[in-house]
């Protein structure tokens, strides 16, 4: 396939199966009373979203997979699939307990820490054999790959606190990993990113403030896995630090607090985290947020890209 189309393709796919199916998937998550369950100690702004359906990430995650499918070979593909399937999955799993259960809380940390690590494991296992330069890592770089992903994944995951963030902020991400691919000549990641931008974007129509929807667990650990996972098979590992840069930073927010308030004796650093709450409980609106968050993604993206150059 020509590689100007296949690009095309693997961002308008996703894009417009998202589009098409976003609502009657809301609908049906809706009717199965798939719906979010606020944390007690959030903002009390937050409480107006109890009940928002949930797991709607899984769309993204079917969209964007139809259209890495039709634009890049297999072989190369299934590093990013797997990642982003076991990722999901464990996702779901973690929203269909707190669905069920009807608390803010799904599976334990130490859980969740161990399937993510075993996932990882695997997937840089299959990255080894399948990068498009055919490295083979000693096993220190492997090992840093594995928390890599684990790290990214969960960063994604606290990102997403607030309408339409994650989603924005990731396809933003994506896009620049499109372009950075390009640029390394890694042709079949350029297509694997668009894809996953792709359907980000189609999401955030209905994701945006007010949500109609919540990509959950489901979407934002996969999505982030996926995001680590390209920055492995583009060849440019170190440009996750700065094209994730707000994921790492809204990460990071929430290990200085909790350290910060164990050595305090029970002090505050921030008035509450992950960092995107502490502006909000500072007087920001919620809108306002997320458009300084997509705008720092925008600027980390195009540094990511220029630094690729």
């Amino acid at each position: 396939m020509n590689t100007g189309l296949g690009a095309v393709i693997a961002f308008v796919v996703p894009l417009l199966l998202v589009l098409l199916l976003g609502r009657p998937v809301i609908n049906l998550l809706r009717r199965g009373s798939a719906g979010q369950v606020v944390r007690e100690d959030g903002p009390a702004t937050h409480l107006s979203k109890q009940g928002t359906p949930t797991m709607g990430g899984l769309l993204i995650v079917i969209a964007a997979t139809a259209g890495i499918l039709l634009s890049s070979p297999i072989r190369q593909s299934w590093p990013v699939l797997f990642v982003l399937w076991g990722y999901s999955l464990l996702g779901f799993w973690d929203d269909a307990i707190i669905v069920l259960k009807h608390r803010s809380l799904g599976l334990k940390a130490r859980q969740k820490l161990l399937y993510q690590f075993l996932l990882a494991v695997l997937a840089v296992s299959i990255a080894r054999e399948h990068t498009f330069n055919g490295t083979l890592w000693p096993l220190l770089l492997s090992s840093l790959w594995v928390f890599a992903l684990v790290s990214m994944a969960n960063a994604v995951n606290l990102t997403d606190g607030l309408d339409g963030l994650a989603a924005g902020t990731l396809v933003l991400a994506f896009g620049a990993y499109a372009v950075i691919g390009y640029i390394s000549g890694a042709h079949a990641q350029v297509g694997q990113a668009l894809a996953l931008a792709g359907g980000c974007l189609g999401f955030l129509a209905f994701n945006r403030h007010p949500a109609a929807v919540f990509m959950g667990d489901t979407g934002s650990l996969g999505l982030g896995a996926a995001l680590g996972m390209l920055g492995l098979m583009t060849g440019s590992p170190w440009l996750l630090v700065v094209v994730g840069m707000v994921f790492v930073a809204e990460a990071l927010s929430v290990m200085i607090q909790v350290s910060f308030f164990k050595l305090t004796g029970g002090r505050r650093l921030f008035k509450m985290s992950p960092l995107h709450h502490h502006f909000e409980l500072s007087g920001l609106s919620e809108t306002r947020v997320v458009s300084f968050f997509w705008a720092a993604a925008l600027v980390c993206g195009v540094l990511g890209v220029f630094l690729a150059g």
